[in-house]
């Protein structure tokens, strides 16, 4: 845990080093690579395997593993901006793990949220407690 006692996740340095900010360290998640992640700052025990795609809660608490200060509406705002940037970045609902995550899809030019998500899932809350709707009414007032 972190000095304001929220829950922290960690990235190996030697899957995703050491980097000067924020945005940087995002970019790492966000172009489609994902990296197993840990709940201890040693990264001996694995909190979720490489192959998933995050969340912006999740990204928010691996952000914080490396800069302890950043707020959820700091990575809300990064996040956007490469949906502004890579039409590629997309927010998707997962089933398997019940919120909103982030998906990079090669060559998409539509939505930043995916169509099929956003028909059947905007309004629901996920285990973290936002929707894909938080979400962009969130993104449309940064």
């Amino acid at each position: 845990m972190n000095q304001n006692n929220q829950e922290v996740i960690y990235v190996s340095l030697n899957d995703v080093p050491q980097t000067t900010n924020r945005k940087q360290f995002v970019r790492y998640f966000l172009r489609g690579k994902a990296y197993v992640t840990y709940s201890d700052e040693a990264c001996t025990q694995t909190q979720c395997k490489s192959t998933a795609n995050r969340s912006i809660t999740d990204l928010h608490k691996m952000v914080m593993s490396r800069f302890p200060k950043t707020t959820f509406e700091a990575v809300v705002r990064i996040v956007k901006q490469f949906m502004e940037e890579d039409k590629s970045v997309i927010l998707v609902w997962c089933t398997q793990i019940n919120k909103p995550v982030i998906k990079f899809v090669n060559n998409k030019a539509a939505s930043w949220i995916s169509n099929h998500s956003k028909e059947h899932y905007y309004t629901k809350k996920g285990v973290d407690g936002y929707s894909l709707k938080d979400y962009e009414e969130m993104m449309n007032k940064l």
